[in-house]
């Protein structure tokens, strides 16, 4: 193969004349060294039996380095791979891996995530519980210390008003009022013969 040829092959993918270093020129140049070294195997391989072992593990680790290309240029632009593997006529597989195959990878991430979420309602359960707890005995302890400061609040009240009462200010009150039911009647009963005026249809007719 002529050089000639070779450049034919980059110029169908490069991105322009001067283009040395694109994803796309690299492939091309790859191929063609493949296809070339291939034919160099297959001349040598007529006229001896023995197969020339330092060329085809060439060619292999530049297959691998070209696959790898690929790759990247797939993942970067699919259209630019397309057209790559069309104009050079390149065979590219994609192994996809059944889904119902767990890997020992995706078995260890589902083992992991199973004991992560076990490890957080064991950790929910133990603080809840723990909660509960607490809040009982701050509630008893608020409970006995609303009632020490009831207490405390109705002796600063005793204290305050035996202080009012050595002042004069306020005086003891013992027992309850209760008005004078007799008198209370005796002036009700005046009251109604000195104001009380009857109706005239219910004055006596003589």
């Amino acid at each position: 193969m002529t050089s000639e040829w070779k450049a034919q092959l980059i110029g169908k993918v490069n991105q322009h004349s001067l283009d040395n270093s694109s994803f796309e020129m690299k492939i091309a140049w790859m191929t063609a060294l493949i296809r070339h070294w291939s034919m160099l195997v297959e001349d040598i391989s007529k006229e001896t039996s023995k197969k020339p072992t330092w060329l085809t593990h060439r060619i292999w680790l530049v297959i691998n380095f070209r696959r790898k290309l690929l790759r990247l240029l797939r993942e970067k632009d699919s259209d630019a791979f397309e057209r790559v593997i069309n104009e050079l006529k390149i065979s590219y597989h994609v192994q996809k891996q059944p889904e119902h195959v767990k890997t020992r990878k995706a078995w260890a991430e589902a083992q992991l995530r199973a004991r992560v979420e076990e490890e957080k309602e064991k950790r929910l359960e133990e603080l809840h519980q723990r909660y509960i707890m607490e809040r009982k005995e701050k509630s008893v302890e608020m409970e006995e210390r609303r009632k020490a400061l009831k207490k405390e609040q109705q002796e600063v009240e005793q204290r305050l008003h035996g202080l009012l009462v050595l002042e004069g200010k306020v005086t003891d009150t013992v027992g309850q009022y209760h008005p004078s039911l007799i008198g209370s009647l005796s002036e009700a009963v005046m009251h109604s013969a000195l104001f009380y005026h009857p109706k005239p249809d219910m004055v006596k007719q003589c």
